[in-house]
């Protein structure tokens, strides 16, 4: 319970330094906090738009591998699990919480956990490769495309790590041996070292398949990755359009260096980036905006890449909590349907004692 209180306090801290930032450029730039609003509409309808586009194309990336890989996932659930991903991802180090939080949803439609887990490393992977590609056409024919390359890459580089490691892990874990003694000593039983085992020769097997796929399911892959991360490139570019008629501004650098730090600083270990991102983009485009657009573009841009998404999926994380709990509830009163009525009747019988008007009548 401490652990879980401490966590919380965490990413409550981290994400106050974030959001406390665009006030404090707003107040050094003697701008009112009510400023920080004041965004057109055309703006926010932009906005929207990109941010559906990216979260859309992400929902379609995972159809196409559930398709690819024949697992049960429906367009609704796809759309709920990047959702939840990006809440879970904004309170977690690293957002190392995004995968387990979007394999929660996907259980909804009976999908096993081998094969979610293949579908998580099939989309990881291809976002990583997308982004290499990108980084390798940014290094050669965009002058200073190199930094943002370096930056992407980085990114690329860690997760496709991430994914040969767990891929290794998996192929050690998907060989049947005996049970170790620490598995034991730590509390946990034989069942559960075989459900691991099966669990990860399911993933090893679903894993493979992904080298296999139909030509038409890595089209459609490939095109969902390029489609969100063309949308979450031009999120800011967008708001700057709307907000601001300035000629002359380097149309570049407003598109490709918030989209460069939105990756480099998923890496940060606080939850939200504890304000390294929101620094980094004062530091890459205070030369490119004035400090009276700086604080509102910087507040907006945030809201409308991580925010909206985590509060909407905060949401249907809850739900998918409580259908969860539900759902065992009514599982064990199925089991033992006799001994929980017992239990109930025999909460009742105290607060019959003790009431006013005494026991019930017979």
């Amino acid at each position: 319970m401490r652990k879980k209180v401490l966590r919380a306090a965490g990413a409550t801290v981290s994400l106050g330094i974030a959001l406390a930032i665009p006030v404090v450029l707003a107040r050094r730039a003697d701008l009112p906090v009510s400023a920080l609003l004041a965004l057109p509409l055309a703006a926010h309808l932009l906005a929207a738009l990109a941010l559906f586009v990216e979260v859309g194309g992400r929902a379609a990336r995972i159809v196409v591998f559930a398709r690819a890989l024949k697992v049960p996932l429906r367009w609704s659930t796809a759309w709920i699990a990047q959702l939840a991903g990006d809440s879970a991802g904004t309170v977690t180090p690293s957002r190392s919480g995004t995968e387990p939080a979007k394999m929660l949803a996907m259980r909804r439609d009976g999908g096993k956990v081998g094969g979610l887990a293949a579908i998580a490393v099939g989309e990881t992977a291809f976002e990583a490769l997308g982004l290499l590609a990108i980084g390798l056409a940014l290094a050669v024919f965009v002058d200073g495309g190199g930094a943002i390359a370096l930056a992407i890459g980085t990114y690329a580089g860690v997760v496709l790590t991430v994914i040969a490691g767990l891929l290794l892990f998996a192929g050690q874990g998907a060989q049947r041996r005996p049970v170790p003694r620490w598995w034991t000593k730590v509390g946990l039983r034989h069942g559960r070292w075989r459900l691991l085992e099966r669990t990860s020769r399911d993933f090893r097997e679903r894993a493979g398949a992904l080298r296999h796929i139909p030509r038409r399911y890595v089209a459609g892959a490939v095109g969902a990755t390029f489609l969100h991360q063309a949308a979450r490139a031009a999120t800011f570019p967008a708001l700057v359009w709307a907000t601001t008629m300035e000629p002359g501004l380097d149309w570049v650098a407003l598109t490709l260096r918030p989209f460069g730090l939105l990756y480099l600083g998923s890496l940060l270990p606080p939850p939200g980036g504890g304000g390294g991102i929101e620094m980094g983009f004062v530091a890459v485009l205070g030369d490119a905006l004035g400090p009276d657009q700086l604080p509102v573009l910087l507040l907006w841009w945030r809201v409308y890449t991580h925010l909206l998404t985590a509060v909407i999926g905060a949401g249907l994380l809850l739900q998918l909590w409580a259908g969860r709990a539900r759902a065992r509830s009514a599982r064990e009163r199925e089991q033992f349907p006799e001994s929980l009525d017992r239990e109930e009747s025999v909460e009742r019988e105290p607060a019959a004692l003790h009431s006013p008007d005494g026991p019930g009548p017979a």
